[in-house]
């Protein structure tokens, strides 16, 4: 009788016998597979981190510890290339010039890094004339706003240049962005631009010359969009004016 007072039967002894040899066999296999899974897990695990270290330092930090946050960050991220999350307003944007037109960028799209912190684009880069181009491009729009912007490192990647629309639009509009509009990535050429009208991302996302940050919705504004980086001077002055869209608008309220 068990200790619970239940009648229980008599495991038969030849399966006693046969019982522990089993045990064993099953949990010398279950090592034996382990092993054999090991090598191939590090290294996909290696592989993964090293890309990560490819992106270049922004956001998180740029060792062990920041891979396994942007591998966290893995599980909340959202798809990038959809207009659904956008309601465009009916209007002709007078109050800032008009509305945003966007020649079709030509091309295919260039491809990401499969990590979403940092977000970067791993080919179509450009050279190094082109980057200054860019960092000037964003010092000419502050330039044109000196009274209402300022500039610095940016506060959301902790490197690169970035331009900031002052306390009164954050107090407006308070978010995670911490009054920054745009900033640049010296690394791959590409920028993030914070545009808070839907109809202005929509027309970014559909002309081909950017799409959305995979936190955008989840930990930052739906309007933030990475820009692609620019593979000539012309399309460096495209990205000046989405810069300086995003400026505009945030500032028009």
């Amino acid at each position: 009788m068990s200790s619970l007072g239940l009648n229980l039967p008599a495991l038969p002894p030849a399966l006693i016998e046969n019982l522990g040899p089993f045990l064993f066999k099953a949990s010398k296999n279950k090592t034996l597979l382990s092993l054999l899974l090991l090598p191939p897990v590090l290294y996909h695990l290696h592989a993964d981190y090293l890309a990560y270290l490819s992106l270049g330092p922004g956001g998180v930090p740029h060792n062990a510890f920041g891979w396994l946050l942007s591998n966290a960050a893995r599980l909340i991220a959202k798809e990038t290339r959809s207009i659904a999350p956008y309601s465009p307003a009916d209007t002709d944007g007078a109050d800032v010039g008009g509305p945003l037109e966007l020649r079709p960028r030509s091309g295919d799209r260039p491809t990401l890094g499969s990590h979403p912190l940092p977000q970067r684009q791993t080919d179509q880069l450009p050279a190094r004339d082109i980057v200054d181009a860019l960092k000037s491009a964003l010092l000419e729009v502050h330039v044109n706003y000196h009274d209402r912007t300022a500039t610095g490192t940016s506060k959301l990647e902790w490197h690169g240049d970035a331009i900031f629309v002052g306390a009164a639009y954050e107090a407006r509009h308070p978010s995670s962005m911490k009054g920054e509009v745009a900033h640049l990535h010296e690394n791959d050429g590409s920028c993030h631009v914070l545009l808070v009208r839907d109809e202005d991302c929509v027309e970014v996302i559909e002309k081909g010359w950017g799409e959305r940050h995979g936190l955008a919705g989840v930990l930052f504004p739906k309007g933030l969009l990475l820009i692609y980086a620019p593979r000539d001077w012309e399309e460096v002055n495209v990205v000046r004016g989405i810069m300086e869209r995003g400026v505009v608008t945030a500032l028009a309220g």
